[in-house]
């Protein structure tokens, strides 16, 4: 009896809240069964039939009795819960609900909104369609959502029984791709079946491209699948037909083929150039292998992995080897060489092992590769590669730390590598042995007292790359070891002046020693004695000791003026330090670093050191006193005006000045030349305009002899009445504008970065010159380099420009859709135009439209043309044209 008010009352408020106008109406399906209506309480808009039973029966009056209703065996597992906004109909003799406006049926975890619903609760099955036109035409779509799938369409039929559907004009997303068809149906295994079917990258509900089949399949998050089919680009249907088409849709990583660049160079003939296969290992690991293959003799191997953990590391691992053939083997102009090139990038996670660090950045190999194989600027203009791997340590709540480094540079003008392998390090930070423990003491003098210790060793190994991997080269491979022990403290001097004394002792530890002697005997190619210097190289343990003493005075000093009006005030923080050094003279014959020997027949004697040959690692202690005075001034000049942006002060300030540095030197122990050239250095950026001006200037005091143009300790003001003579000067003048992002744009904050896969921003990453920002209307970037040097042997007064150069770069929309990218710049010296490149882009919704032309230099000239999709899943579906560096022939 109770669940049968229950029942009464739950349909009654139903029927009320729709008599009553309620906005929606909302019911769940099995608490109104037709079967459990009263007569009474019937919606009076149901439709009813009449030989539809309705029992009047009545239970009992006896609280001992329990009733159970049975269920029938073909009702739904779970509830079915609907709403409507305007009406919800209830079709008894149908055994139908209908629902209007803004309908949504829920039921487990899919969700239906339409136009129009209805739900048949006998066999289970919603349906449903969206409005029409005037002119009987479909309005809008119905959403079909099954947990993360949504399916869109104009009509759909589902049933929940047997998990098996009828969908009309459907469109939804599978990856970042679209499918679209005409009929589509759906089986129990979630399996879909299109007829008339369409799959595209464009997000419209009407696509510039598609690739068309009668007959498409999809198994979601795993592959689409279709007949013959062919491609259809702005409703023109392409005469190009393939078989059939696979559309790998599975999330994570997967492998393909990776389809080759094709052309004619004319060197090497025709090629097929990065095409190979990628292997999509794991969501931590991949493998690319790429290669090129010329008709004339050429091939090159390349080898591409991308590795990542989050929160731990990330890393890139390039191997590529080639071998460049050009001409014939009986031409005198034949030549073939093998090239390598090896880069590894790896990165930490900061979070990852707070107290140890690994990073790497090798880039390894021979000095040809890039100009054989590359058409990439940064790549081919390179003149030098720099390798570091580094592996560090510390200990927390101790002052210690550890270091492993492997470092290389390589001159690929000459060929020349320095390989430091490895570099150990391990250091103590400042400790200050009497700090008072107690907390909230006045600090006596001493206690500021703290020193540190640093060691340091490492293996040098020079050579050319040609032979670089012989036995000669690591024979003569050079090791030494460095202790350092720097002691200081800081003294408040009348409050308002800082003094910190220092100490600083090196000790190297080397491990050969060079020992020159004369040989009167030896004697020239015509027989002649003429006598030589030999050198000889002994091997043990040879310390090398050194020391310095020094102080530095500091004090700071404000100035301001204040004014009335939009000019509040002018600031100026000025810094003057005061510096004392003194250095022993190691060259005496009282430490045994340097020695002398005859170099000449005539008697000439000439100082060597006995570490020159290891001096390279950890130098050497130095000849000659140093007792020194130096001073440092610096400035900083600012202002503050009235700003509106700041409701609070109304102030903004601006820097005049953002730094004027004037220091010098006088060395008191020297014989000669005791004062060093004045060096003035600043920067300011003209009122916050936007506009940089970095300068420098070397004033010399003391003149330079005529014909070799070497300082004499002659002051200028002696000669010419001048105090000092300009020596060198160097200017930079930079600007970077650009206007506000495009209205309703996203701001560039890393949360932007969830539009792209890791992939993408990779790729990104490594070549952002191929990347452009639509939401930036416009970028300027300026620079003007003005460098020059005073003075050449026999012409000490000769002005010489060592850069003279302009660089301009300009990046601008010539309408929403189109944009132009200009970078360049002219040698005004040289009067001729520096690495030139001009880019066109085409903005085509789901197409992008590009050109590129560099023009100069000429040895670099290249252009290409290319239309392709902009999803990197349709990435092999493309037009190019294009003219590199390695053809003569444009």
């Amino acid at each position: 009896m109770r669940l049968f008010v229950l029942l009464s009352i739950t349909t009654y408020l139903c029927t009320f809240f729709h008599v009553a106008g309620m906005e929606r109406l909302s019911c769940v399906s099995h608490l109104i069964h037709p079967q459990f209506f009263p007569q009474d309480t019937i919606p009076p808009n149901a439709i009813i039939s009449d030989s539809l039973p309705v029992s009047h029966d009545t239970l009992p009056k006896s609280d001992s009795i329990v009733i159970s209703l049975p269920v029938s065996k073909d009702a739904l597992d779970a509830s079915v819960a609907y709403t409507a906004r305007d009406s919800i109909i209830y079709d008894l003799e149908e055994k139908k609900v209908h629902l209007y406006g803004e309908a949504i049926a829920k039921y487990k975890n899919i969700e239906l909104k339409a136009d129009y619903i209805q739900y048949d609760w006998v066999i289970g099955t919603l349906s449903a369609e969206v409005n029409k036109d005037s002119l009987g035409n479909p309005i809008g779509f119905a959403d079909f959502k099954e947990e993360d799938n949504l399916y869109k369409a104009k009509k759909l039929t589902y049933n929940f029984k047997t998990s098996k559907g009828k969908v009309y004009q459907v469109m939804t997303q599978e990856g970042e791709g679209y499918l679209h068809g005409e009929q589509v149906k759906r089986n129990e295994y979630n399996e879909w079946y299109g007829r008339k079917a369409k799959y595209t990258t464009c997000n419209l509900e009407h696509p510039h491209f598609y690739i068309k089949a009668n007959r498409m399949k999809m198994v979601p998050d795993k592959v689409i699948v279709t007949g013959p089919a062919n491609m259809v680009i702005e409703d023109v249907p392409l005469p190009i037909y393939i078989p059939f088409a696979i559309f790998p849709i599975k999330k994570g990583q997967r492998s393909g083929i990776i389809l080759p660049e094709y052309g004619e160079e004319q060197n090497r003939g025709f090629f097929l150039r990065n095409g190979g296969y990628y292997f999509g290992i794991s969501d931590y690991f991949d493998l690319a292998l790429r290669g090129d293959l010329y008709s004339k003799g050429s091939w090159a191997l390349k080898v591409n992995s991308n590795y990542r953990k989050r929160y731990k590391y990330n890393g890139i691992l390039r191997l590529d080897y080639g071998r460049n053939r050009l001409g014939e083997p009986e031409s005198p102009t034949f030549s073939r060489v093998n090239d390598f090139r090896v880069n590894w990038n790896h990165t930490q996670d900061s979070k990852q092992a707070l107290n140890s660090r690994f990073s790497a950045n090798v880039n390894f190999g021979t000095s040809t590769y890039d100009k054989n194989f590359s058409v990439d600027k940064e790549r081919v203009l390179n003149s030098a590669f720099a390798s570091k791997i580094n592996y560090s340590k510390s200990w927390a709540g101790k002052p210690f730390n550890f270091s492993l480094q492997l470092a290389q540079d390589q001159n690929l003008n000459t060929g020349a590598i320095n390989l430091q392998l490895p570099i150990i390090g391990f250091g103590v930070s400042r400790i200050q042995p009497f700090k008072s423990k107690k907390p909230g003491t006045q600090r006596k003098w001493y206690e500021n007292i703290g020193f540190g210790y640093n060691f340091e060793t490492q293996n040098i190994i020079s050579g050319v790359d040609s032979v670089f991997f012989t036995k000669e080269t690591f024979r003569n491979a050079r090791y030494g070891m460095r202790h350092n022990l720097p002691i200081s403290s800081t003294l408040k001097l009348f409050k308002f002046f800082t003094l910190t004394p220092r100490i600083n002792y090196v000790e190297r530890w080397y491990f050969q020693s060079v020992r020159k002697t004369w040989d009167p005997t030896f004697v020239n190619d015509e027989n002649i004695a003429v006598g030589s210097v030999v050198s000889d190289t002994t091997f043990g343990f040879h310390p090398a000791r050194d020391f310095n003493f020094g102080a530095s005075l500091a004090t700071k000093l404000f100035g301001q003026l204040n004014f009335k009006g939009k000019l509040k005030a002018i600031r100026h923080v000025f810094t003057p330090t005061l510096n004392v050094n003194y250095t022993p003279d190691f060259g005496t014959p009282f430490w045994g670093y340097y020695r002398d020997v005859q170099s000449d027949t005539a008697g000439t004697i000439e100082t060597y050191s006995r570490f020159e040959a290891v001096s390279g690692i950890y130098g050497q202690p130095s000849r000659g006193k140093v007792g020194s005075i130096g001073v440092n001034l610096n400035n900083l000049l600012e202002m503050k005006v009235f700003s509106k942006k700041d409701t609070i002060k109304n102030e903004k300030k601006i820097k005049l000045l953002e730094s004027l540095n004037l220091s010098s030197s006088y060395n008191i122990a020297a014989d000669s030349l005791r004062l060093s050239p004045i060096n003035i250095n600043g920067r300011t950026s003209f009122g916050g305009s936007g506009i940089f001006l970095d300068f420098r200037f070397l004033l010399d005091p003391y003149t330079v002899d005529s014909l070799t143009n070497r300082r004499i300790n002659t002051f200028v003001v002696q000669e010419s009445g001048r105090l000092t003579r300009l020596s060198t000067a160097q200017f930079s003048l930079t600007s970077s504008f650009q206007s506000k992002r495009t209205a309703g744009a996203p701001p560039p904050t890393p949360s932007t970065r969830s539009a792209f896969t890791d992939e993408e921003l990779e790729m990104i990453e490594r070549d952002r010159d191929l990347y452009f920002d639509f939401n930036i209307p416009w970028s300027i970037n300026f620079s003007y380099n003005l460098a020059f040097v005073k003075g050449r042997p026999g012409e000490p007064d000769k002005l010489d420009v060592s850069r003279n150069s302009i660089d301009f770069g300009f990046d601008a929309n010539i309408t929403p859709k189109w944009k132009m990218n200009l970078n360049t710049g002219f040698d005004l010296s040289e009067l001729d135009f520096v690495f030139t490149t001009f880019s066109v882009i085409r903005d085509l919704h789901c197409w992008v439209l590009r050109f590129d032309w560099v023009p100069y230099p000429i040895e670099f000239q290249r252009y290409s043309m290319q239309l392709n999709v902009k999803s990197h899943i349709l990435q092999d579906l493309k037009l190019t044209r294009k003219k590199d560096r390695f053809d003569s022939v444009f």
